[in-house]
């Protein structure tokens, strides 16, 4: 449910580049997808592969946090050929689920969607004071961001409705979008057909781990990789937003270098 905002305090940080910041779909000022039904992470690529095609360039590095990066993941081995570098912010790829969790998982997503659907026909939106907002997104999450980083987010997903009112702007379907279901073993199979073809940076936060128990044979496959760097760094999920003046060093040392060294 983040934004472009994400990004404020860190590309300051980094080398002179053409740095193209997209709010997806439903997030920040991007328009939502069309209603009713539920939202797919195959909707995503084709809204990254608009871009891309849009903008003409030969090659893109794509750096990714969380949801954004697993979408880098995937992408960069669609379209190899596009890519010249993947940097991943505290995630790896999309979380798997074991085969016994297949029939689970997909009567939760189309319930709650269909239950969404209802509320937002019949429910307005709820209006907070600024300060209120600041608040909520600062603490939307297992660890809290900084006020700061809040702002950033706010500036591209806040509409102002009243006198010190406003709504958030976040299509409320990003709390069930569905993802490609999988297991880890498919996840590595997947891993191996198609394979990354290009060097990449993954920073993982010391206290953000719940994404990696799930995702430890993944991780592990990706350790051998000799393209593949991981770096551990203090800090938690969003650390690129809380901490980003941590995380610009290993970025900048990761851009500046040739393809040919790394």
């Amino acid at each position: 449910m983040d934004n472009a905002g994400s990004f404020d305090d860190l590309i300051p940080l980094l080398p002179k580049y053409f740095y193209i910041c997209m709010d997806l779909p439903g997030h920040g000022k991007s328009d939502p997808l069309p209603p009713i039904l539920p939202i797919h992470s195959a909707d995503y690529l084709l809204a990254i592969k608009v871009v891309v095609d849009y903008f003409q360039r030969d090659k893109y590095i794509y750096m990714g946090h969380s949801y954004g990066g697993q979408m880098g993941m995937l992408f960069s081995r669609l379209y190899p050929h596009l890519i010249e570098k993947l940097i991943l912010l505290d995630t790896l790829h999309f979380v798997t689920k074991p085969a016994d969790a297949f029939k689970s998982v997909m009567i939760t997503a189309i319930e709650e969607s269909l239950e969404l659907d209802r509320k937002t026909k019949t429910r307005s939106p709820p209006q907070y004071t600024y300060e209120e907002a600041v608040k909520k997104v600062m603490q939307a999450r297992r660890n809290p961001i900084s006020e700061r980083a809040a702002k950033n987010l706010l500036k591209r997903s806040l509409k102002k409705v009243g006198e010190d009112k406003f709504e958030l702007t976040i299509d409320q379907r990003l709390k069930f979008v569905l993802s490609p279901l999988h297991d880890n073993r498919y996840a590595i199979e997947v891993l191996k057909s198609a394979p990354l073809q290009c060097p990449v940076l993954i920073i993982l936060g010391e206290d953000s781990k719940i994404l990696r128990s799930f995702l430890l044979p993944v991780l592990e496959h990706l350790k051998r990789q000799k393209c593949v760097k991981i770096v551990y760094m203090k800090g938690d999920h969003d650390v690129h937003q809380v901490s980003p003046e941590r995380v610009a060093p290993f970025v900048c040392e990761f851009l500046n270098y040739n393809k040919s060294k790394l």
